[in-house]
């Protein structure tokens, strides 16, 4: 990965956007319902980071970030199951 510190509700928004969904705020119980046993994951600030890989690898990322990616998809092979 290009970039560091994506949050979580970026990621959800270009997702929702794509889809053509609202994005919404849950609140504690509804974050426990909705994710379940990764719902404590979702409060966390764990900032993913490519230097390790970078330097040990000598990996330098190419093509698009993270966000531009989820924005690029093609969001209309997705389907929602209810």
């Amino acid at each position: 990965m290009a970039e560091e510190g994506i949050a979580l509700r970026d990621i959800a928004a270009v997702i929702a956007h794509g889809l053509n969904l609202p994005l919404t705020h849950l609140d504690d119980s509804q974050v426990d319902a909705w994710f379940g046993w990764f719902a404590p994951f979702t409060a966390l600030d764990l900032r993913a980071s490519s230097a390790w890989t970078r330097e040990r690898l000598q990996w330098q990322p190419v093509g698009p970030g993270l966000l531009e990616d989820l924005q690029n998809m093609d969001y209309h092979k997705v389907t929602l199951s209810q």
